[in-house]
């Protein structure tokens, strides 16, 4: 305690002493089950999970430190908890950047999450609601599945000024809800700003991809984005349902988009359905206003309800200040 003089205004006492209090500076791996404020004072290596958050109302710093894995468990493990704020921490080679479930009211902001690899390499977040990811950059993760952030079972979610870069999603088996940005039965979710650029999903085993492989929506409903920007993505499978690029799927109904748009991106597969570059399959009453889409190339064999822009069996949606150019789509039958 760096003080001269310390006073006290007491009436007795039976013993006492003078320091400083237990500090909130961290030097290696923690379970955080207090809350409280925390830093890193430097970088941090782990074995397996290197953060385990079990208490409300905690804030981890990273200051911009790395928290570095061995290609196995989460970088940080958010479970049952609400009001965490973490930010400042660049994770990688774990199997799961950062795993958050049954979280809610929760921040994650100005994260670099890179070079991770596993099922959901980035974030998966699950049943948890009233979430925040922000400004974080999400880049060379790889992984079945998803390699970026996949939203499972969340409302009212918000995703904003996040970067997308040079992921890679390859699966053995069908891609349900976008193999970077994924909604599955998520509702009320705003999204703000997000850029994708030079990502690629590739599904084999004669396996689909169902409701866009670069950012997918399946069975998602009232969601919200604006100012997409999806630049030189590459989606490839056997069988692609509701979008390449960006799709819908299966009752997702009732979103909007607002300025979308879709530059140099490529989808191939055997069989198309409802849109190889922006589509949608079995989903209703969707508003899209100002989307452009120019350069954009989609192959198949067969191509069914449009090879750009497509709709199958979808009703009711609305397309407003649409603009396509110089984009090219082939079939051989």
């Amino acid at each position: 305690l760096n003080l001269a003089t310390v006073k006290f205004n007491v009436s007795g006492w039976s013993n006492y002493s003078i320091g400083e209090g237990p500090s909130n500076e961290l030097s290696d791996c923690a379970n955080l089950d207090k809350a409280g404020e925390y830093s890193l004072s430097g970088d941090v290596e782990a074995a397996t999970t290197c953060f385990n958050i079990t208490a409300d109302n905690v804030t981890l710093d990273c200051g911009a430190h790395i928290i570095t894995g061995k290609q196995a468990g989460y970088g940080v493990n958010a479970t049952g908890v609400q009001d965490f704020i973490l930010k400042n921490c660049r994770i990688t080679n774990f199997s799961r950047a950062i795993h958050v479930y049954s979280t809610n009211s929760s921040l994650f902001e100005n994260n670099t999450l890179y070079e991770n690899n596993g099922s959901h390499s980035g974030i998966l977040m699950n049943l948890s609601f009233s979430n925040n990811i922000t400004d974080s950059n999400i880049s060379f993760n790889h992984g079945p599945t998803n390699a970026g952030v996949y939203l499972d079972k969340t409302n009212s979610s918000t995703v904003e000024n996040n970067i997308f870069d040079s992921n890679n999603a390859t699966k053995n088996g069908d891609i349900e809800g976008g193999g970077i940005l994924g909604l599955r039965k998520s509702c009320l979710g705003n999204f703000t700003n997000n850029n994708f650029t030079n990502n690629y999903v590739n599904v084999t085993g004669g396996n689909y991809i169902s409701g866009g492989a670069i950012l997918g929506l399946y069975d998602s409903n009232s969601n919200n984005f604006t100012t997409t920007t999806l630049t030189n993505n590459t989606a490839s499978a056997d069988y692609i349902s509701g979008g390449g690029i960006l799709g819908l799927y299966d009752n997702s109904d009732s979103n909007t988009f607002t300025t979308t748009t879709l530059t140099n991106n490529t989808a191939s597969a055997d069989d198309i359905y409802g849109g190889a570059i922006l589509g949608l399959y079995d989903s209703n009453s969707n508003n899209f206003t100002t989307t452009t889409l120019t350069n954009n190339t989609a192959s198949a064999y067969y191509i069914y309800c449009g090879g750009i822009l497509g709709l199958d069996n979808s009703d009711s949606n609305t397309f407003t200040s649409t603009i396509l150019t110089n984009n090219t789509a082939s079939a051989d039958d």
